[in-house]
């Protein structure tokens, strides 16, 4: 898993629990990062709030920086709702129309997340695109 892979699992985590009315306290442990060391998790949790997509504390530590994060920002909401958009104009027509029954956007990610699991052509596309917006960020 490469670092745009993992800052886009932490910030698709963060608009699921903003929609699920769950806060930091509550959110689920995220599966996907199971196997990544806390070390480069962390890594790309400060990256997210020094990019200012989710709110956090950082704290300096005898070895380096801990980041608490508490909830995602309206920056990091469109983020990931225009990664969403994107890859919904480059994926193949099926894949597009099995997203697009679902009701919401939290629900459309939800599908995203599903398929890209299973399939790693679009894995490949949504994280070309967020590793895109990712590097346009200011």
């Amino acid at each position: 898993m490469n670092n745009d892979q993992i800052r886009l699992s932490i910030l698709s985590q963060y608009y699921r629990a903003k929609f699920n009315g769950k806060g930091y306290g509550e959110r689920e442990e995220n599966p996907e990062l199971k196997n990544i060391p806390r070390e480069t998790i962390n890594a790309n949790m400060e990256y997210l709030v020094d990019k200012g997509l989710i709110n956090g504390k950082k704290t300096y530590v005898s070895g380096g920086i801990m980041v608490s994060p508490t909830d995602i920002t309206a920056r990091g909401m469109d983020v990931v709702e225009n990664i969403l958009k994107q890859s919904l104009e480059k994926l193949d027509q099926n894949v597009i129309s099995e997203i697009k029954k679902e009701s919401s956007t939290n629900k459309k990610l939800d599908k995203l997340s599903e398929i890209s699991s299973k399939a790693e052509p679009v894995l490949e596309i949504v994280v070309k695109i967020a590793g895109m917006i990712f590097s346009n960020l200011r």
